[in-house]
């Protein structure tokens, strides 16, 4: 696309006055992040935009917020550090054996964190999401560890953990008095002395 292609393209000429408040003309970077986002395999909100702001020439204050938002979030990303290596094989092997027991969906209590098994209809199917009280900071998928922007300053403390699930997971039941995997209250001697619950130990190849 040529210079002047492109400037007709991301400055078309409004067809409301650019003085409405509730009809905001794109800056140049902003219609350009814009268009590139625009592309069959991208969002399909995006398009959407972009297909109001070639036909209109305007946009309303909230949409114009959502692309500030996400060029915003670009940037970050682009210049974040790489994520540390996190050790998920150990991990993936009790999810997978869980299920193979007829658990559904796994989950595991290992330090502050809850994982838990993605549904298997959602787009992430097979993906370990890893929590912080409601706080989503990523997901363990196809042997790695991907982190969302608030999650990369939790990948070491997940590394620590995630080396030996299994004393993790002890720990967790030595603090807590509750169980590593389903969260319940300790109450029998052996349930006690292992910090994990039998059946649940069973249930995830722990014992």
């Amino acid at each position: 696309m040529s210079i002047s292609h492109l400037a007709s393209y991301v400055r078309p000429a409004p067809s409301a006055p650019v003085t409405d408040p509730d009809r905001v003309v794109l800056s140049l970077e902003q219609a350009t992040w814009l268009r590139s986002k625009a592309h069959p395999g991208g969002s399909d909100f995006l398009r959407s935009l972009d297909a109001q702001w070639v036909a209109k020439g305007f946009l309303s204050p909230k949409q114009v917020a959502c692309i500030t938002r996400g060029m915003d979030e670009a940037e970050v990303k682009a210049n974040a550090p790489a994520p540390l290596q996190v050790p998920v094989a150990r991990i993936e092997e009790i999810f997978s054996y869980a299920k193979s027991r007829g658990i559904k969906q796994p989950q595991m209590r290992l330090g502050v964190y809850k994982l838990r098994t993605a549904s298997a209809f959602s787009a992430n199917a097979g993906a370990i999401y890893v929590t912080l009280q409601d706080t989503y900071l990523g997901k363990i998928k196809d042997g790695r560890w991907i982190p969302t922007i608030p999650g990369f300053i939790h990948s070491q403390p997940l590394a620590d953990l995630l080396k030996d699930p299994t004393l993790a997971a002890i720990a967790y039941g030595e603090r807590t008095g509750n169980c590593a995997i389903c969260g319940r209250l300790l109450t029998a001697e052996e349930s006690i002395q292992r910090t994990i619950g039998p059946i649940c130990a069973a249930n995830y190849g722990l014992l």
